[in-house]
């Protein structure tokens, strides 16, 4: 199998972390900073373009941060390592951070090589090794660091989902504002267009400004919109679509109906 393009996400909020980070990291694979892309977003953080020999999904280090990590105001570091087994959004080009319209940061290359002009069998091959140690050597340099590492949640393995979207909600575009009954005519409109429809994750009451960070679709079995944020991989639904709600709503019908309808499971549902 030809090797693929692998990208190395260093989510680092500190300039000391990543210069300590691709020093240790250069002096084990020296091919990456001599051949490879990286990509700058308009702050500190970094992200590093290569091929790997083999292909994986997701290598990431673990998270952490300064002060308290149950703040959730605490900025938070990580590595994380994509190949072509892991479908991820990943900004290139354009813009990265707007405010009030006005385009605050935007993405670029050093020395001006990009994906655009830099031919995928220019850029080194790693072995699968080299990521899992990038990560390892961030968690060691973050630790000498006295940073805090921040467990992770145990989860079942499946798709994490949130049903904490309310009506008093605003979710940006780089373009506009909705409101969250206002979200399915502007999906729509997106879709006509034959356009995604990206919003920031300010919603969250988290000061997001990428407006790429997140994507608004509709599920059609629950029949209602969601918005999907690639970076915690969460996907955020209506409070009032959680089962929970759903079945609450159902009682409640049942409880005002004025005829007394009893509501059968798996029988006949039309009986008085």
């Amino acid at each position: 199998m030809e090797p693929q393009r692998v990208r190395l996400d260093a989510d680092i909020c500190e300039a000391a972390l990543i210069d300590a980070l691709a020093a240790a990291f250069d002096k084990r694979y020296p091919e990456l900073f001599a051949r490879g892309l990286v990509r700058y977003a308009g702050g500190v953080k970094e992200a590093w373009f290569a091929r790997a020999e083999k292909l994986f999904q997701h290598i990431y280090s673990r998270k952490w941060c300064r002060g308290d990590p149950k703040d959730p105001a605490a900025i938070t570091h990580r590595v994380e390592c994509f190949s072509s087994r892991k479908t991820r959004q990943f900004g290139i080009d354009g813009p990265h951070t707007r405010e009030n319209g006005v385009v605050i940061h935007t993405y670029s290359f050093a020395g001006d090589a990009s994906p655009a002009n830099t031919p995928r069998e220019f850029l080194p091959v790693l072995p699968k090794a080299a990521f899992a140690a990038a990560c390892d050597l961030f968690d060691e340099i973050a630790a000498a660091a006295g940073l805090t590492a921040i467990k992770a949640e145990q989860g079942n393995g499946a798709k994490r989902v949130v049903y904490d979207l309310t009506d008093d909600m605003v979710f940006e575009s780089d373009s506009d504002a909705y409101r969250l009954d206002e979200l399915e005519d502007a999906l729509r409109a997106a879709q006509h267009e034959g356009c995604d429809l990206r919003v920031t994750s300010s919603f969250l009451g988290c000061g997001g400004t990428n407006p790429t960070k997140c994507i608004v679709g509709y599920a059609r079995r629950s029949r209602c919109i969601y918005v999907h944020d690639f970076e915690t991989e969460l996907t955020h639904m209506p409070a009032n679509c959680a089962p929970c709600a759903r079945l609450d709503f159902l009682k409640q019908l049942q409880d005002e109906n004025p005829f007394n309808v009893t509501l059968l499971k798996g029988g006949n549902n039309d009986r008085l």
